[in-house]
């Protein structure tokens, strides 16, 4: 799914429309891959500055919650592993968990939330987490409010937010202050979702899960 982003921001930036294309029987071919040191350890997301390759769970190495990234260098060689990386939790004192992961120069941002925790309900908790980059070691988190939080892009200077279980993309300054919110179309059902988002030009491409589907959007 694509939704069109105005070039400038301002009061017309608040609802955007949305363009839907269905693409099916592609295949890119593999040209390489790498495994990971542990289970579960890329259980949630992935991310490259070109350099170096993190990998990103909440997930331990026997399913149990716990928050871990891990650097590669591109020939699949672990250079530094951080457990417990995260240990934040929500306003209730539930776990919240690595969603995906985006690089912005020396820092890693990594959404977290508490729809993994067992006992959370809607409306659920996320925040935006900062670490750095080259030691991985967390410097701060940001509350960006209701919502399972789980793709970051950065377009026009300023960060966009697709949401698993609400039907929006925010918008924020480099300070994670809300400026904006966009509307998306496609209704959701039970076990469906938005997950990562980047943009292409004006665009923002954003995939759609059903895990009980044979396809992916």
């Amino acid at each position: 799914f694509t939704i069109s982003i105005p070039s400038a921001f301002g009061d017309t930036a608040m609802t955007g429309t949305v363009r839907e294309n269905a693409y099916a029987n592609i295949n890119t071919g593999i040209t390489g891959y790498m495994e990971v040191t542990k289970p579960y350890r890329a259980w949630q997301g992935v991310a490259t500055d070109g350099t170096h390759i993190y990998v990103f769970s909440d997930r331990n190495e026997h399913f149990a919650l716990q928050n871990t990234i891990q650097k590669y260098d591109k020939n699949g060689s672990l250079i530094a592993e951080r457990e417990n990386a995260y240990t934040g939790l929500d306003s209730a004192s539930r776990f919240m968990s690595f969603g995906s992961a985006f690089i912005d120069g020396d820092f890693l941002f990594v959404t977290v939330y508490n729809a993994n925790s067992g006992t959370a309900s809607p409306p659920y908790e996320s925040r935006i987490t900062k670490f750095n980059k080259l030691t991985l070691s967390f410097i701060e988190d940001f509350d960006i409010g209701a919502g399972v939080a789980e793709g970051i892009a950065l377009y026009d200077g300023q960060y966009f937010v697709s949401y698993n279980d609400i039907m929006v993309i925010r918008r924020f300054d480099r300070t994670w202050k809300l400026q904006g919110e966009y509307a998306l179309s496609q209704p959701l059902g039970p076990y469906e979702g938005y997950q990562s988002i980047f943009f292409e030009g004006n665009n923002a491409y954003l995939n759609f899960t059903d895990p009980t589907a044979s396809a992916t959007h």
